[in-house]
């Protein structure tokens, strides 16, 4: 059963962040501090659904691809990268919207797109 919904299970959830990155960064949403950490963390999770099927090739479809030299160190380094930075991306946006919540005379000078940028 796994063998078949694993991998569809990485693409729709691959089409579902790139739509979503797409609508963040090319609408007047992009003019918006909260959405850059939203299309961050769609990218960001859409490397580790990637580096997760491919550390779970050789479980479900005997593929030998982590047993090549640095291969495994690289793909394992770059999946918890991938989920160390959405969720700290996570945790700057909900920082962001509580600035926005909480000092909202404070928000047109602290919750900017070019502090978001330098967040990410």
């Amino acid at each position: 059963m796994n063998y078949y919904i694993f991998p569809i299970i990485v693409v729709l959830g691959s089409i579902g962040n790139i739509l979503a990155y797409l609508v963040f960064t090319r609408t007047k949403f992009r003019k918006v501090s909260s959405v850059r950490y939203l299309a961050a963390i769609a990218v960001t999770d859409t490397g580790f659904l990637w580096t997760f099927f491919l550390t779970n090739l050789q479980l479900y479809y005997q593929k030998p691809l982590l047993t090549y030299v640095g291969v495994c160190q690289l793909v394992m380094f770059l999946n918890y990268g991938f989920t160390f930075l959405s969720i700290w991306y996570m945790v700057a946006l909900v920082v962001d919207r509580f600035i926005a919540l909480y000092f909202p005379l404070k928000k047109p000078s602290m919750c900017t797109v070019f502090r978001a940028k330098l967040v990410i």
